[in-house]
């Protein structure tokens, strides 16, 4: 333009790169561990994620993930568990990938409390009475059990007496745990995967002392 003086020259061009559009981005994975009495253990960086290459996940962390229990924390109980990308996540993972437009994010990764194994429980007591012509009546309080379990549960009707009904004369007689008993010590203890359930009681009825006859 030598025609012309041109004193300033000012001005700006704007150039913008639109986000790509993403339309679902899923995750998925699961773990597992033997019950120990400990909360689960989250690894963030075993969730597997589609729906983009070359997504950016690494400034996730555990906390961004919300378990399915009532109180969203990390279980300790034997049992099968989800976890879902919470809202904090979610902001996370798009702030770490500003590059695209991430329209949906879906899925979910479960967790699983395996019971420990317990290869045998065993139970064993006594009690006895003196001879008063009533029929004997059983304490499960007093059975004794190994391994530590929860055994509060049990009423007298889980043990079946040796004669059928509780004895009223003098003798000596076992107890034994019935199946309803054993599905009962089961159900209260589901950290457990017990394999034999084993073992009696003894109850005496003593003879009533006659002076003379």
């Amino acid at each position: 333009n030598k025609n012309y003086n041109i004193q300033e020259i000012s001005g700006s061009y704007s150039y913008t790169i639109n986000p790509a559009e993403v339309k679902a981005v899923t995750y998925s994975g699961s773990d597992s561990k033997t019950y120990d009495s400990k909360p689960a253990e989250f690894n963030v960086q075993s969730v597997k994620w589609t729906g983009l290459t070359g997504l950016n996940t690494s400034t996730l962390t555990a906390n961004d993930f919300d378990w399915s229990t009532a109180d969203k924390q990390a279980p300790s109980a034997a049992g099968t568990y989800t976890l879902s990308l919470n809202e904090k996540g979610e902001a996370a993972l798009r702030a770490a990938n500003k590059n695209y437009n991430i329209q949906e994010i879906s899925g979910s990764y479960s967790y699983t409390i395996k019971p420990a194994e317990v290869e045998a429980v065993t139970y064993s007591g006594s009690d006895s009475k003196t001879y008063d012509g009533n029929p004997a009546e059983f304490n499960v309080q007093s059975v004794k059990w190994t391994g530590g379990l929860k055994t509060n549960t049990l009423t007298a009707g889980d043990f079946d007496w040796s004669t059928g009904q509780a004895p009223s004369d003098a003798g000596s007689y076992t107890l034994s745990l019935n199946k309803k008993g054993e599905a009962a010590l089961r159900a209260a203890n589901t950290n457990y995967n017990i394999q034999k359930i084993s073992g009696s009681y003894s109850y005496t009825i003593k003879p009533a002392e006659v002076e003379a006859v």
